[in-house]
């Protein structure tokens, strides 16, 4: 039920995705970049055939993230995606997130 809101980065006004995950993120205890392309940047790299659950998965296009979400299992990922929308579960696998996907991060 929380609201999608560009540039967000609270639950009483609405998240974006990177304002999702740094919440998130923070919650456990993790401090992590604003931006999708900030969060990109930190972190350790993780394989594609080595993504665990919690891990951030990214992506944009020309190397740049403009999109992030958290990697829940089986292909998935939960995430803010788009205005007028609320946060749900999507498959990173889906022709859309597939040819848009630029890797993954652990940041524990």
């Amino acid at each position: 039920g929380i609201p999608y809101r560009w540039g967000g980065n609270n639950v009483a006004e609405g998240l974006d995705c990177s304002g999702f995950t740094k919440a998130i993120y923070n919650l456990c205890g993790i401090n992590i970049p604003r931006t999708s392309d900030a969060q990109m940047r930190e972190g350790y790299p993780v394989d594609d055939n080595e993504i665990e659950e919690g891990d951030l998965v990214f992506f944009g296009n020309n190397g740049r993230a403009n999109h992030v979400g958290i990697y829940i299992g089986d292909g998935k990922m939960v995430h803010a995606p788009k205005r007028n929308d609320e946060i749900k579960i999507a498959d990173i696998k889906s022709n859309y997130f597939k040819s848009r996907f630029l890797g993954a991060r652990r940041y524990w």
